[in-house]
């Protein structure tokens, strides 16, 4: 049996000057993208913004390409990038 998946509101980052230490912690680099949430389960693939707006509508061939993931259900909270043909980030300000 399977479940429909939601939206998770996801934490708030903050800035350091430094990555913490441990092993206990993860952390990434701040691209200067927009964080998204992808959810992926029987109902199809959703994408939310960080606020939990719906963005399928406007990703549809990002949401083609996650479908195509080999997972029956995922979640994946993340930043997401316009970038160049080169793989570097385009700012879009």
């Amino acid at each position: 049996m399977s479940a429909r998946l939601t939206f998770i509101k996801p934490l708030a980052p903050s800035s350091s000057v430094r990555p913490p230490q441990g092993g206990d912690w993860i952390f990434e680099p701040k691209w200067d993208g927009f964080r998204f949430q992808v959810i992926k389960d029987d109902a199809g693939v959703r994408l939310y913004s960080r606020h939990g707006a719906e963005y399928i509508d406007r990703l549809p061939r990002m949401a083609e390409a996650f479908a195509k993931l080999p997972t029956i259900s995922a979640i994946l909270d993340g930043e997401l990038v316009l970038v160049d043909r080169r793989g570097a980030a385009i700012s879009i300000d």
